[in-house]
């Protein structure tokens, strides 16, 4: 019960399925500066959705929130015809949230993903969002687009429970010491050219395959321009796929391998502009890395990118248009001198996005619901 806690600061179970993520090392840290004790539990796909025994050692803690930083395993069963699995998960989430709200923990979710990427049909349905806005005390969106989703899809009555939270930069958290000359040489790429940069996990629905393509129809007309594909592939013979995509192309190239922190600096430093041709996503870390590298961005003007992207500092397609994606390289190569302007403006803005403020905001809403542990 709260009045067996410690009640001079709040303590925290962040509950991920990443093994290792920078946004969770950065947050962390930043909250435990602020006093907040934070433990990390980390959930595996491998094991059952019971995140009530995975967090058992911290209930005789005696912590008061559990923060689920992933929410879609506990909910959504791996195959969206599977019902029996639909019926029995939520069940299961209901049973187990049920057990911490009687003890007096709350329970909150950012929302780093809302849609299922990888299976777009196996998303949240109107009966599972209603469940999850009750059970839920909070939930964290990183912009408002998400937001106002969240406050649809969920039929909240309460849409108080929402709050927004920005995502936070990344800046001097990678090594930014290599100039980018010697970047470029090291890649084997001319100082002279343009240099397009797709950095990260590559999936299908990060518009991977539409990108080379684009990139080729755009290559016909210019011959100093180079694409950078930097990330491991995550899908079934992709690797495969996009080598044999690019085979006729030297001036594509493809590093198909986890890429160290060390070297991260090394794609970045290198391009002139990221591309972020998502077709599925709610949030983007490699977003707020080009940023916090300072350079422009192509993306999608729709959602999360359309909230913190504009004009001065990315070329925004329509994603309706299947000409969208090609339009906006074009603009880049047109209006290449223009790109480390824009990628000044980028880093300024990311700037607006460090860690101490997303600490405080974040603390602010804890705080929302343990009001004898307000600061004054």
């Amino acid at each position: 019960m709260l009045k067996h806690r410690i009640k001079n600061s709040l303590q925290v179970v962040f509950l991920w399925d990443w093994e290792d993520n920078p946004y969770k090392t950065l947050l962390k840290k930043h909250l435990n500066n602020l006093g907040i004790k934070v433990e990390d539990c980390v959930w595996k796909s491998s094991e059952p959705p019971l995140f009530l025994k995975k967090i058992l050692p911290n209930l005789k803690k005696n912590f008061d929130i559990l923060h689920f930083q992933t929410l879609h395993p506990f909910i959504l069963p791996k195959n969206a015809n599977t019902k029996i699995s639909i019926i029995l998960k939520i069940v299961l989430f209901i049973y187990q949230s049920l057990i911490l709200k009687i003890q007096g923990i709350k329970l909150i979710w950012t929302v780093h993903e809302w849609s299922n990427k990888v299976d777009t049909t196996n998303n949240f349905n109107r009966l599972q969002g209603l469940i999850l806005g009750y059970c839920l005390d909070g939930i964290i969106t990183h912009c408002d687009r998400t937001k106002k989703e969240v406050e649809s899809k969920f039929l909240l009555t309460n849409k108080s429970k929402v709050h927004v939270v920005p995502h936070g930069n990344y800046i001097n958290y990678y090594k930014n010491e290599t100039e980018r000359l010697d970047c470029r040489h090291q890649l084997g790429i001319s100082a002279e050219n343009i240099v397009f940069l797709i950095f990260g996990y590559i999936y299908r629905y990060k518009g991977i395959l539409e990108t080379i393509d684009c990139f080729q129809q755009l290559n016909e007309n210019h011959n100093n321009i180079t694409l950078l594909i930097a990330g491991k592939p995550c899908e079934e013979n992709l690797e495969e796929l996009i080598n044999h995509r690019i085979r006729e192309s030297p001036n594509i190239l493809f590093f198909p391998a986890e890429i160290a922190d060390e070297q991260v600096q090394i794609y970045f430093n290198a391009c002139d502009c990221v591309i972020i041709p998502y077709k599925v996503f709610t949030t983007s870390g490699v977003a707020l890395l080009a940023m916090s590298f300072g350079k422009a961005c192509i993306a999608p003007s729709v959602g999360f990118f359309a909230d913190i992207l504009d004009n001065s500092v990315s070329f925004l397609y329509d994603s309706n248009d299947e000409e969208g994606l090609l339009k906006s390289l074009q603009a880049a190569v047109a209006n290449h001198e223009q790109l480390s302007a824009m990628g000044e403006n980028n880093l300024q803005l990311a700037n607006q996005y460090n860690w101490d403020s997303i600490a405080h905001k974040t603390l602010k809403i804890y705080e929302k619901y343990f009001t004898h542990l307000r600061r004054q």
